[in-house]
């Protein structure tokens, strides 16, 4: 085997195992993201963005659209349900008064749960008590977001922008 094609061998080797680590930067290349040690698939992302775009009129929406704003609702419920805060109905009833699309969205079998959870967040949040809770829980909750979604910022407990959404983009390796 001559030198070139040892390089040759040696570059396509060292590519994979590239590709292969920028997936495992976040965990499994199959999840969306980690919140602490649970796992939000890509497959749970894609088929509620499919859902929630089947309610969009806009006709340039797709189901990627939403993606991101999918996986940001998913951390932060999350994260606040962890709170173990008790929500009543009357206060599920405020936040889907304050935004009817809940309510339509509530509809869809496939979204009332996701929905319901949302609902949930909110209304814990909406509180000082709440709000003060989950932020102490936010701060201790180590969260891992696949890079096609982004980075997450620890600081805001939000998807920073940044992200094309490509998984063909090569990510940095992070420390932890």
């Amino acid at each position: 085997m001559g030198r070139n094609m040892k390089s040759v061998k040696l570059a396509a080797l060292a590519t994979t195992a590239a590709l292969a680590l920028t997936g495992c930067a976040t965990g499994s290349p199959q999840n969306a993201a980690y919140v602490g040690p649970t796992p939000i698939s890509l497959d749970q992302v894609t088929h509620l963005s499919n859902q929630v775009a089947a309610f969009t009129s806009d006709t340039s929406d797709s189901a990627s659209t939403f993606n991101t704003a999918v996986v940001q609702i998913l951390i932060s419920s999350k994260i606040a349900l962890a709170t173990k805060l008790p929500v009543t109905d009357a206060e599920r009833q405020q936040v889907m008064a304050a935004d009817a699309s809940l309510s339509e969205l509530a509809k869809d079998p496939e979204l009332a749960d996701f929905v319901g959870d949302w609902v949930d967040a909110q209304a814990i949040v909406s509180t000082d008590a709440g709000r003060a809770a989950y932020l102490a829980l936010a701060e201790e909750t180590t969260v891992r977001l696949n890079p096609r979604f982004g980075t997450w910022d620890s600081q805001k407990f939000a998807i920073a922008d940044g992200s094309t959404g490509s998984i063909s983009e090569v990510a940095p390796i992070r420390q932890e």
